[in-house]
């Protein structure tokens, strides 16, 4: 587990699975993948949570993410709520030699108050994110963020 607070998920099959999820109904966890746990320097853990085909308001036109805090061992010794900057970035995975500059696509976002950033009773706390994080159209008309196509 990295405890930088730095997850680099790279999603292996993005074209396969984003694929499968389009058009996707019923169960909201089968409409989403989740990565592993990483921590922050000071011992907060979390995951991210992925809907390839949305969630909320970005349903069947943008890709959701989301972040959850997880239950640790530490928690009595952390402060909470937890009180940071997220940032999530999708990288330029374009190999092309005549590009100079790499074109990443970062949101950032700060934490709150919300339920989502406090101590943590269940294992994991309701999730805080974006659910219009970047549309299918920037995705696939800008084929930089996903090798492989």
């Amino acid at each position: 587990m990295r405890t930088d607070g730095i997850y680099v998920w790279r999603i292996d099959r993005f074209n396969d699975l984003f694929n499968q999820h389009k058009g996707l109904s019923g169960d909201i966890n089968s409409n989403s993948i989740y990565s592993q746990r990483f921590q922050t320097p000071e011992g907060y853990q979390f995951r991210m949570r992925l809907f390839l085909n949305g969630a909320g308001k970005g349903k069947d036109k943008y890709v959701s993410v989301f972040i959850q805090m997880c239950k640790t061992e530490y928690d009595q010794v952390l402060v909470y709520p937890f009180q940071g900057l997220c940032s999530v970035t999708i990288y330029d995975q374009n190999t092309n030699p005549a590009r100079l500059k790499k074109e990443h696509f970062t949101v950032k976002f700060k934490t709150n108050n919300s339920s989502c950033f406090q101590r943590p009773v269940d294992e994991y706390n309701p999730e805080n994110g974006i659910a219009q994080f970047v549309s299918h159209e920037t995705l696939l008309q800008h084929k930089r963020f996903i090798s492989g196509l």
